[in-house]
């Protein structure tokens, strides 16, 4: 990842490195059924629950893009599609 961020910053390319998408522990297709009352499965992924399993992910890759001024790290799970703001 050292070598990508450096090879791409010394071309002089602007950096946004995208965080993993949130995984989901359920199959989508089960969150469409015709009758609510029939899902037997929470359809959603709450955001402390993101932030639990993805910890040990996120830790190591904000410290390495701490090491390159200038590069931008975007989350996705934090992202409001409605206002462009991220969340908290």
């Amino acid at each position: 990842m050292r070598a990508t961020l450096r090879r791409l910053q010394g071309a002089a390319k602007q950096v946004i490195f995208v965080d993993a998408v949130p995984e989901l522990d359920f199959d989508p297709k089960d969150c469409f059924s015709r009758w609510p009352r029939e899902r037997h499965v929470p359809c959603e992924v709450s955001l402390a629950q993101y932030r639990e399993r993805n910890a040990a992910y996120r830790i190591p890759v904000s410290a390495v893009l701490g090491e390159f001024p200038g590069a931008r790290q975007f989350n996705p799970a934090t992202y409001d599609a409605g206002t462009g703001a991220g969340r908290r």
